[in-house]
């Protein structure tokens, strides 16, 4: 899983095979040491109306990702675009965004 960060868009960039990880019901997550702090990130499937949602607190950013919108997109790989979805969060706009770098053949 890569993590981008831009100007009002947060990009989580996924692998073919941790798309299939995700298929199969199972969570992504990466931990970052930032000094004393350790900021935990992952994607995970959920039944939702929203195709993608960042819940976040203290230490802790958790994108979900609605199950049909993740197998429509599943079919329609290779694909240079991704599910895209304006939230706000703490009354500011941001795009959330879920790649799959269809180049790279493994997991990170």
């Amino acid at each position: 899983m890569n993590l981008r960060i831009s100007e009002g868009c947060l990009r989580f960039r996924i692998t073919r095979g941790e798309m299939d990880l995700l298929m199969k019901d199972e969570t992504l997550s990466f931990s970052l040491q930032l000094g004393s702090k350790t900021v935990e990130y992952s994607i995970s499937t959920v039944h939702s109306e929203r195709p993608l949602w960042l819940d976040v607190d203290k230490n802790t950013w958790r994108l979900l990702v609605d199950q049909d919108d993740l197998k429509y997109f599943a079919a329609s790989l290779p694909s240079r675009e991704g599910i895209e979805q304006d939230v706000v969060l703490g009354g500011t706009a941001l795009k959330l965004v879920l790649e799959v770098d269809v180049r790279r053949k493994q997991a990170a």
